[in-house]
Order: structure tokens, then sequence, then C-alpha cells
């Protein structure tokens, strides 16, 4: 969670500072990102990028938190406006994260989520998201299941969906075709794969 002193700085200067960091970890994945390009971009000392937060992981979440969307809640969130009706909820879902995943502004920070996200992140991840006060249900297996949804079928669903959406990044597909084999996917997982 970002420091009190990048809270309390002015919105546009706090603007500034999201702007160079967007700008960093849609350059470089988070594995070749650094303080000292942030910083220079910037034209801050590293002392005062430390002010604001406590390491570069750091300054990723809150870009991230900013910018994408979590796409395991967005689908619970889905599932329950159609009354958990599947089939319904993942056709909303692949237009949802159609849109979301091909915004030119964000392309590459999801790009390089999908491509260089390792469970070290994801288990901090988890725990910078629960600091900001953000409610993370795809996590827990009681949260899941106090929803009423099968865990285990779920986790599927995640494993499918996760596929498709990394070999677009790892294929350059472009919006049409990640959409075709979206919905190609989607009709194995309701009918079954002859």
């Amino acid at each position: 969670m970002p420091k009190n002193t990048f809270y309390n700085l002015p919105p546009e200067k706090r603007e500034k500072i999201y702007e160079a960091l967007r700008e960093e970890f849609n350059s470089n994945p988070f594995n070749k990102a650094s303080v000292k390009d942030i910083v220079e971009n910037l034209n801050i000392s590293r002392g005062s990028f430390y002010q604001y937060f406590d390491d570069l992981e750091e300054s990723y979440f809150t870009i991230l938190l900013k910018e994408t969307t979590d796409i395991h809640s967005l689908f619970i969130e889905i599932l329950k406006n159609e009354n958990f009706d599947l089939c319904q909820s993942l056709e909303k879902f692949g237009a949802r994260i159609s849109q979301l995943i091909f915004d030119e502004r964000r392309y590459t920070l999801y790009k390089y989520r999908f491509l260089y996200w390792n469970e070290d992140l994801e288990r901090r991840w988890i725990e910078f998201y629960k600091k900001q006060g953000v409610e993370c249900k795809h996590h827990s297996k009681n949260c899941i299941d106090n929803i009423g949804i099968n865990y285990e079928k779920i986790n599927f669903v995640k494993a499918v969906i996760h596929n498709i959406i990394k070999r677009t990044f790892q294929e350059n597909l472009n919006k049409e075709t990640f959409l075709i084999k979206y919905n190609q996917y989607v009709n194995w997982i309701i009918k079954g794969v002859d």
C-alpha cells in the first residue's frame, strides 16, 4: 500500500507519478522494470520514490490496482448478476474481457501480467489487495463456496480462460481472433469436447 505521503500529494502530482508508473510497467515486465527509470522520468530523487512506496513491487501493484480490473472478481460479479447461469455469464465475460485486455492504454499491463506473473507475485498481490480494503473473492475456497459455486468447477473454468488469455499475448492474437477462440473454448466447457 503506498505511503500516506503519496496520498497526501496534490492530485496533479499523484497523477504524474501514476503516469510514470504506467509508462514504466507498459514498457517493461516487472522483472525488468527499475526504480531508476521511474525516478529519471519523474525527475525526482530515489529517496523521494521511497517516500511514496516501500519498493518497486508496491509501485507495480499500485498501478495494477488503478489501471486493471481483477478478472476473477469480475467473473464472480457477472455470474451473480446472471443468477449463476454459467453459459450466459461466460458469454458476457468474454465480451467484457476483450474490452479490457485490448484497451490500448492497458494492453501491455495485462500482457506482462499474464506472461510474467508467478506464484510469489500472486501471493504478495493478494496481501497488497487485502491491505487496500478490497475483498479478493476469487482467492478463497470459503468465499467461493459461500456464494454457492463449486470451487473445483470455478478453478477448471479459470484455468481454461487463463490459457486463452495467455495464448492471446503469446501469439499476438487480435481481438476478433481472441473472441473466436474464447467462444470455442466456452462451447467446449458447456457442451464438452467431441
